[in-house]
């Protein structure tokens, strides 16, 4: 039986008149929402329906807030969670993730540790993040060890978990990686191998997540 009660997605636009997703999400005594902090995303990960917009707006900090706020309007439950994985590359738009995430922090009472940014892997960024010592945590999406992520152009694996070593010495936070499962691609026992041979040695958190379908090339692993 699956946890979650309820799981909605909310389509909120922004005086400019652009589009962008929010997720309210009712697991057991979790209430958590997933906000988003670009229109469109600049990172081309080939399994992701908001690459096929392009990028076209960073988000300022009180667009990212308001989501929140509309979110915790309609909730029937009190949101204990947000994450920040909706649209967009989060640590493309840091100034302002940063500056949204302290406000919810600090004025509107969510605790830090309550508050998670999600990267596809912006290593300057993640470095950048230990160095200033915030206080959310940190997720990373490690699809990229299946060469799908546009990312591993820019920054490779190594650097990325070197990154990730760096996070950790410097913080002693463990980080969350999420590893979207894909059939055929990245779900097979010798994908998992590498995963644990590609994180060995590091204090870390895996959490595998079934992919959820968009109607392209993808799609969802077998329940078994």
């Amino acid at each position: 039986m699956k946890d979650f009660l309820f799981k909605q997605k909310f389509l909120f636009k922004t005086k400019s008149g652009h589009s962008i997703e929010s997720v309210l999400m009712h697991q057991k005594k979790r209430t958590t929402v997933c906000i988003s902090s670009q229109v469109g995303c600049a990172v081309d990960c080939k399994f992701c329906a908001t690459a096929s917009m392009g990028f076209i707006k960073n988000l300022n900090a009180y667009e990212i807030i308001d989501q929140v706020l509309h979110l915790e309007r309609i909730s029937k439950h009190k949101i204990t969670n947000i994450v920040f994985m909706g649209m967009g590359e989060p640590f493309l738009n840091y100034k302002n993730v940063i500056k949204a995430a302290k406000f919810l922090n600090h004025k509107m009472g969510f605790g830090a540790r309550r508050i998670t940014i999600s990267t596809a892997g912006i290593v300057p960024k993640i470095r950048k993040i230990a160095e200033e010592d915030h206080q959310f945590k940190l997720a990373i999406s490690l699809n990229a060890v299946t060469e799908i992520m546009s990312l591993t152009n820019t920054h490779s694996l190594n650097e990325l978990i070197k990154s990730a070593q760096y996070y950790y010495h410097k913080t002693r936070r463990l980080i969350t990686f999420e590893y979207v499962l894909l059939k055929g691609i990245n779900d097979s026992p010798l994908a998992a191998k590498r995963l644990i041979s590609l994180l060995r040695g590091l204090e870390c958190k895996v959490n595998v997540i079934p992919y959820n379908e968009i109607g392209g090339e993808f799609d969802r692993p077998n329940e078994t």
